[in-house]
């Protein structure tokens, strides 16, 4: 037998089975089963049909009409009977078919002429309907019936009763199969009346007759799509049981699906084996069903034996099965085995979707191993499944937990760009970024943006901003936000008092802390388990156990349950405090009572011995910890790392390494620096050096140290520009001052500046600086003069000066002028503060004044300086633009706008989006990013100095 009902499978972010009824109509589908076994013999037999007597008349009629479309079949029927459509009547149409009735297109055609007439009575389309099911045209038969429901102008229970009624007066005398009940009962279940539907069940029972499985199961499906209906749907799955009539697998799995929905998963699975005992064998959809309830109950073991099993009988896992483990284990946070599971899918060529993938990214950026989410982002891509909204949010919140603002910025417009409008969580997500590294200028910029475009800022994105202003010591500025929104009806909950609370702690005020701690106890948030282990955590860090372990004791008289976190930060004030006996006896403790420790419990352990350099100690708990599943993370192996390094266990430190780098995992900075310094210690050069290239190409800065031995080694060997290259990032990372050399390794470095000087002394004796073009054995000097050399010198293009003699010395004049004595305000303006800046700005803007009267005359109503194309003048000026834009930021002011300068305005636009400067132009974020970082350093510098 065909089957008849396909149950399509999908795993989305509410997990949930949709079943997809398709009805087939071939010829040889058997709907309907008879069971005399329990069925009385005596059942109601169909009525007899009598229709009405035509007269003398009537019968001339019709006789004339059934001769005339039986002889002229192959004309129009409008045109064969055009003559007899004035004296037509509904009752000569039934009259009419039981003359053609055996032939069933002339049926049909007799049957469309008769419905441009007039809409035939419901008798006559029930007949036809007889007729379509007799001819086993199903398909024509469940259209006529759903067309004549749609265009019933009866209410839903009239039309019902009379469509029934016709159909058993009509079934015997018209075609006496039973596949038109079953049909009429399918389209009753589509539109909607599935209490009709089932009294056609009871009514067909009366007669013998049930209803077929598939069209049962169709049922059963549309009722279980109804919350209300799930239990109507296992009622009616029990009573039919109890009658004795049969199920299929694919009824049991709609069944097993109810049960799921209503959190009885055991009893599903049950049902799972009692169906194989009737004789229906569990397929990978029953399978799935159960594994995915399971998952969501996150019992994990019992999921890993139905895999087993549904492999021993030889069942593959479809898309939802392996969905379903993927999700199981990310919230078990077992990504690695999540991803494994991945791999083994893609093996099966089941091409996973995009909610895996961002399952697999969000857990990832959860446990803080963001290169392993974006290696999976930018695998998605490449397999062009097209990351959604939440896996773009997710890797802005992966972004923003490890400092990357500016690249979580850089993805948050690309998103725009591609048409994903971030939603409330993704600015949240952003906000919370920037509050993290201290920038509440940009996140309250964001939020303002949000408010904007429409979206309405919920308690969350609040709380992110009170816990920034807290974090920076704003704990006024926090206060008033909070009361502003009290004011706008937003209701704060215990998440925002608790972020207040971490922030008043983090600032070290640890009293207002208590206080707003006592305040929550009589107002109406009462402190949870997160408010005392964020003040425990304070008091461990200043190494207060004793007070820590009084919140715990008064925590646990409350009745609150301490969770991992609090145990984590007894741990770390133990070993902050070093009482490393006593984090000990608590990891015991912890082991003995069932509670699972996690991998932040072990690494404030290993962290502390590392630091006393006791490794056998620290290499006994990793051991531990791994053979209790516990999986490593991140700050793991850096730890171990930086521990074998600094104890010169070399190969446990390079393998660990390899490890981790297997994992996705990254090396901080501290443990490159470890790691290097125990190779060189070890005279390992090569893998020395091979780490220090690797950390380079990672964007990493060394200390000044390493810096200072990679430097010897490469003037050692006579590589004097590997050795000037590192002298330059030595420089711009202000690593070295320009004190006398107390090392020979720091000597090294200004030998190689000297010499490097020496030859910038040569090359441009005159003023002793860069920049100088060597061009063969000839140095050109001074930024003006290189560009006029090589516009003479390579000459195949348009010269980038006027051809007109006076032109050209105008443009020379204002270049100079630009050069000489502009930019010498413009660059002063970084370095000094207060009336020097104000008088420097205003000479910067009188500059601009000067050169915005005399663009007219240059550019002669052209875009450029230049005229049509750029010029000289337009290079001198326009490559100090992204600096300007800095300086527009950082001040607060607009030095190139519309109002002031609109001359000036639109050639800035126009030259920055030209294709020979779009391309190398710097962007603003990132050179105010760098401007800011270089700033900083060369503070820090000055005040190291001071």
């Amino acid at each position: 037998m065909n089957r008849s009902v396909i149950i399509s499978s999908s795993i989305r972010s509410s997990n949930f089975i949709s079943h997809k009824i398709k009805l087939d109509f071939s010829p040889n589908h058997s709907l309907f089963c008879i069971f005399p076994s329990f069925f009385s013999t005596d059942h109601r037999p169909f009525p007899d049909y009598s229709p009405k007597k035509p007269t003398i008349r009537d019968t001339e009629l019709v006789n004339r009409i059934t001769t005339v479309i039986k002889q002229r079949r192959s004309e129009s029927l409008r045109k064969v009977l055009k003559s007899y459509e004035s004296s037509f009547k509904t009752d000569h149409f039934i009259w009419v078919l039981m003359n053609i009735k055996n032939d069933y297109r002339l049926c049909l055609d007799f049957f469309d002429w008769a419905c441009l007439r007039r809409e035939p009575n419901l008798e006559s389309r029930c007949i036809v309907i007889q007729l379509a099911v007799a001819s086993k045209d199903a398909k024509m038969a469940h259209e006529l019936m759903r067309d004549s429901w749609e265009k019933s102008s009866f209410d839903a229970c009239h039309s019902f009763k009379h469509f029934f009624e016709r159909l058993i007066y009509t079934y015997k005398d018209w075609g006496s199969n039973s596949m038109v009940f079953d049909i009429f009962f399918q389209v009753l279940v589509e539109i909607g009346m599935l209490s009709e539907a089932r009294k056609v069940i009871d009514k067909m029972l009366n007669y013998g007759l049930v209803i077929s499985v598939d069209s049962r199961n169709l049922y059963l499906s549309h009722l279980s799509n109804d919350v209300d209906g799930l239990k109507c749907a296992l009622g009616v799955f029990v009573e039919f049981l109890k009658l004795g009539v049969h199920w299929n697998t694919m009824s049991h799995n709609i069944v097993i699906h109810v049960l799921c929905r209503l959190g009885k998963v055991r009893e599903a699975h049950s049902l799972m084996v009692m169906m194989e005992i009737r004789g229906c064998m569990p397929d990978v959809v029953s399978y799935s069903t159960i594994i995915d309830g399971y998952c969501h109950g996150n019992e994990l073991q019992i999921v890993m034996r139905l895999i087993e099993e549904m492999q021993i009988k030889g069942l593959k896992p479809n898309p939802f099965t392996y969905n379903s483990i993927i999700l199981l284990l990310c919230k078990s946070e077992k990504l690695v085995d999540a991803e494994r599971v991945l791999r083994e899918m893609m093996s099966q060529r089941i091409v996973p979707d995009n909610v895996v993938y961002t399952t697999l990214i969000n857990g990832f950026c959860k446990i803080g191993n963001f290169a392993a989410a974006c290696r999976l982002f930018d695998e998605m891509q490449r397999l062009r499944i097209a990351p959604d909204l939440v896996t773009c949010t997710a890797i802005v919140c992966g972004l923003c937990q490890i400092g990357k603002i500016s690249d979580a910025d850089d993805l948050f417009k690309e998103m725009q760009s591609k048409g994903l409008i971030p939603d409330e969580v993704t600015y949240t997500a952003l906000i919370d970024g920037y509050c993290k590294v201290g920038k509440m200028k940009e996140a309250f910029s964001l939020h303002n943006r949000m408010v904007e475009i429409g979206l309405t800022p919920n308690v969350v994105t609040y709380t992110t901003l009170a816990d920034g202003l807290c974090k920076q010591g704003e704990l006024e500025t926090a206060n008033e936000l909070l009361h502003e929104i009290c004011r706008k009806g937003i209701e704060l909950n215990l998440c925002t008092y608790n972020s207040l609370l971490n922030g008043l702690c983090k600032a070290g005020n640890i009293a207002q802390a208590v206080k707003l701690m006592e305040d929550m106890e009589v107002g109406e948030f009462n402190p949870d388990t997160v408010t005392y282990t964020t003040l425990m955590d304070a008091y461990c860090k200043l190494g207060e156990m004793d007070k820590a372990y009084e919140l715990l004791r008064r925590m646990l008289d409350k009745g609150l349950q301490p969770t991992i976190v609090t145990f984590n930060v007894l741990m770390n004030g133990f070993c902050l405090s070093g009482m490393l006996d006593e984090g000990e006896k608590l990891l015991c403790w912890m082991l003995e009572k069932g509670i699972m420790p996690n991998v932040t419990t072990y690494n404030s352990l290993m962290k502390q011995y590392c630091i006393r350099n006791n490794m056998r100690s620290t290499t006994d708990i990793y051991k531990g910890m791994c053979a209790r599943g516990v999986m490593p993370d991140e700050n793991t192996y850096n730890i171990l790392i930086r521990g074998h390094s600094r104890a010169r266990n070399m190969k446990e430190a390079w393998y660990l390494h390899k490890e981790m780098v297997g994992r996705g995992f990254k090396l901080t900075v501290g443990s490159y620096n470890a790691l290097i310094k125990g190779f060189v210690k070890k005279k390992k050069f090569a893998e020395a050096m091979e780490l220090f290239e690797e950390m380079r190409r990672e964007g990493l800065v060394a200390d000044k140290e390493l810096y200072s031995i990679f430097a010897d080694i490469r003037y050692d060997e006579g590589n004097l520009d590997m050795t000037l290259e590192l002298c330059d990032e030595v420089i711009e990372t202000c690593l070295m001052t320009f004190e006398m050399p107390t090392s020979p390794s720091v000597g090294t470095l200004l030998m190689a500046y000297f010499m490097r000087d020496k030859l910038y002394i040569q090359s441009n004796p005159v003023h002793k600086k860069v920049p100088v073009l060597i061009h063969g054995d000839k140095p050109v000097c001074e930024s003006l003069v290189i560009v006029e050399y090589i516009d003479e010198v390579w000459s195949s293009g348009p010269s980038i000066l006027p051809s007109d003699p006076y032109d050209r010395a105008t443009a020379r004049f204002w270049a100079a002028y630009v050069d000489e004595k502009w930019f010498k305000s413009f660059t002063g303006t970084a370095r000094v503060e207060g009336e020097e800046k104000a008088a420097l700005l205003e000479q910067v803007r009188e500059g601009l004044a000067l050169l915005e009267e005399a663009f007219p005359k240059s550019s002669k109503g052209k875009d450029f300086f230049g005229g049509d194309q750029l010029g000289y003048l337009d290079l001198a000026l326009g490559c100090h633009l992204a600096w300007v834009r800095v300086s527009e930021t950082v001040n607060g002011i607009k030095l190139i706008h519309e109002a002031t300068t609109p001359h000036l305005a639109k050639w800035a636009e126009k030259f920055c989006a030209h294709s020979a400067v779009k391309d190398v132009m710097p962007q603003t974020e990132k050179l105010l990013e760098f401007y800011k970082e270089i700033s900083t350093k060369i503070k820090a510098a000055a005040s190291t100095q001071n």
